[in-house]
């Protein structure tokens, strides 16, 4: 389940690097592991991209229970690397029995306000 998540997301993230201009210095991979629920790829572990950012400095990811090596979950350790490298410190957030276990992760059971531009955008002919 994990080989064809991956090259489902590799497809996609081709066609958004296309269409948006990304190069791949732009772009933070993440590790994960996918399991088949229903006939339906699911995260096996809490998936550590389906978090909320909090601050433009904090992102609250789900705790991954991923493996640990040498002391250090390697799921959490590659996250907080790549983000560090941006400026963002990951805040874990437990969510095994809330929301991962039910098909859902941390951005499933948050509730953000968020500044609404002013500028209406949908009329700006962009």
């Amino acid at each position: 389940a994990s080989a064809e998540a991956a090259a489902e997301i590799d497809a996609q993230l081709d066609k958004v690097k296309k269409e948006v201009g990304l190069s791949d210095d732009e772009i933070i991979k993440v590790p994960f592991l996918h399991t088949t629920i229903s006939g339906q790829s699911a995260a096996y572990l809490p998936g550590t991209v389906n978090g909320i950012y909090v601050s433009d400095t904090h992102f609250g990811s789900p705790d991954p229970h991923g493996p640990v090596i040498n002391g250090k979950d390697i799921f959490k350790a590659s996250l907080e690397d790549s983000l560090k490298k941006v400026g963002v410190t990951v805040d874990w957030i437990e969510d095994w029995d809330e929301y991962h276990l039910g098909v859902g992760e941390v951005h499933c059971g948050s509730n953000t306000t968020r500044k609404i531009p002013e500028i209406k955008w949908w009329e700006s002919g962009r």
